[in-house]
């Protein structure tokens, strides 16, 4: 059996129906990171909104935790993470297309080694889905599919303000059974 290629370096790119500062608000808010980047289970910083130098200790699925740094942020243009550990660090940058759409770069580098578990794109694809469809999954258990849609209900009012209650039903059911939203729902969130 061949092994993969390691690599030094990953960039990835992804279209956001959303402002450059929605998104740079979202993607580096540490309460947020979890639930997009799947091998993540815990961002905690030293301080937010963020600013060079700001700290972030990382949990990831591994128990392993890492220590990095802000050494350069520019609100929604760009930020990079910078490893206490390694040589590793990553990049966001922003690029607004539109008023309302913007590209988002996401290129992580090694000087010396090679990345241990490169982000993938799945990870951004979820990271757009949170965004666009404007949902904040809370680490909490829901069972209850009435939850769901006072939930989404709240978060989704412009969408949903012009729907009768059944169509918000039939979407919610397609929703919840669709592979984007069970992968987004899967940290420690059930639906019954």
């Amino acid at each position: 059996a061949q092994k993969e290629p390691r690599m030094k370096q990953n960039r990835l790119t992804i279209s956001i129906n959303k402002s450059a500062d929605e998104i740079c608000d979202h993607s580096i808010n540490p309460i947020h990171t979890h639930k997009w980047y799947d091998s993540v289970v815990r961002n905690i910083a030293d301080e937010h909104p963020p600013r060079v130098w700001t700290i972030h200790k990382v949990w990831w699925s591994s128990d392993e935790c890492s220590t990095y740094t802000i050494t350069q942020y520019e609100r929604n243009r760009l930020v990079v993470f910078s490893s206490y550990e390694s040589d590793y660090s990553v990049r966001y940058v922003f690029r607004p297309l539109t008023d309302t759409t913007t590209e988002m770069v996401y290129f992580e580098w090694g000087e010396t080694g090679e990345l241990d578990g490169p982000c993938g794109i799945e990870n951004l694809e979820r990271l757009k889905f949170l965004v666009e469809m404007n949902i904040d999954i809370l680490p909490f258990e829901a069972s209850d599919f009435q939850w769901w849609m006072g939930l989404t209900r709240r978060q989704m009012r412009p969408y949903f303000d012009y729907w009768s209650e059944q169509e918000m039903q039939e979407w919610l059911r397609k929703a919840l059974e669709s592979e984007t939203v069970k992968v987004v729902l899967r940290d420690g969130v059930r639906v019954g």
